[in-house]
């Protein structure tokens, strides 16, 4: 979770030393992976059995835990090559 949570903002940081400006798209990683990472803590707060709620399927085969990363890899993509 650190290096799936710090990857963007090592990224984001880089960038904008070596370019002098920093350039966040709509679906950006930093922003995009605190607030995951915030509305995963508090869905499984939330949940009676945390355990059922992130292995149960969400589809394409995936489980819910699955589904989100695969989400944010998403987003730390268009980051570095948006």
């Amino acid at each position: 979770v650190w290096s799936a949570s710090s990857t963007p903002f090592f990224f984001a940081t880089w960038e904008e030393h070596f370019t002098g400006s920093l350039y966040l798209g709509p679906f950006n990683g930093p922003t995009d992976g605190v607030l995951i990472i915030c509305i995963s803590y508090v869905i499984t707060g939330l949940a009676e059995d945390p355990t059922h709620l992130w292995n149960a399927t969400f589809g394409l085969g995936m489980s819910r835990a699955e589904a989100m990363i695969s989400f944010y890899g998403v987003c730390v993509l268009f980051t570095v090559f948006g």
